[in-house]
């Protein structure tokens, strides 16, 4: 009988444990720090993917968009500088990797960078600062242009930088314990410069119509 009562107090204990575990909202997602991150269980790195992947495939849809819509506005273009189109498609249509082929290629854009600010450039010793350096190419540049100092260019900046951050984390091997992680990771990275990035991206100058 005592065993069945111990038995009884586990099974209430483990059920009070499962109503008490939170119900992620994305807002908490994005408070979530690397420490408390590499701290979550497994049960909670996967509920929280349930819940970021919608946001994830929103993004990558509206990029893959946004890159076929300035494939062909570049391609009738030379990549002269002061030029609105190619800039926007360096900062926003095409990911870090490819990117960087371009670095410093051409005089005219502010090719200045400073890793991810206030951020760690290597959470779990992932590589951002690559992300992080693309992404600061497109705070720099594409609001130089009055075209471009709208929160509509702002967030293809943003996403196209969440997207980088994706494919650091699609590139660790499946087996990695950090994978799960860098996607969640990923998310608050681009929580912050959605929430806190407006500032940095209208100081900089307008130089062009």
């Amino acid at each position: 009988m005592r065993v069945v009562w111990w038995m009884l107090v586990l099974v209430l204990a483990a059920c009070g444990s499962q109503t008490s575990a939170p119900n992620w909202t994305l807002e908490q997602i994005a408070a979530l720090t690397p420490e408390q991150i590499d701290a979550l269980s497994e049960g909670e790195l996967q509920k929280i993917q349930t819940i970021l992947q919608p946001e994830f495939a929103r993004v990558e849809s509206q990029l893959i968009q946004l890159q076929s819509q300035l494939e062909a506005l570049v391609a009738a273009q030379d990549s002269r500088w002061p030029n609105f189109d190619y800039t926007v498609y360096l900062a926003t249509a095409i990911p870090y990797g490819t990117f960087f082929t371009y670095y410093r290629t051409y005089s005219g854009p502010d090719w200045s960078n400073d890793g991810c600010s206030y951020s760690p450039d290597k959470p779990l010793f992932l590589n951002f600062k690559d992300p992080c350096n693309h992404h600061d190419f497109g705070y720099r540049n594409v609001p130089q242009y009055a075209r471009g100092r709208s929160e509509t260019y702002r967030k293809y900046v943003d996403d196209r930088f969440l997207s980088n951050l994706k494919a650091v984390c699609g590139d660790l091997s499946w087996w990695d314990p950090r994978k799960d992680k860098c996607y969640v990771l990923a998310y608050t990275y681009y929580a912050a410069v959605r929430n806190f990035g407006e500032g940095p991206y209208y100081s900089t100058q307008k130089r062009y119509p």
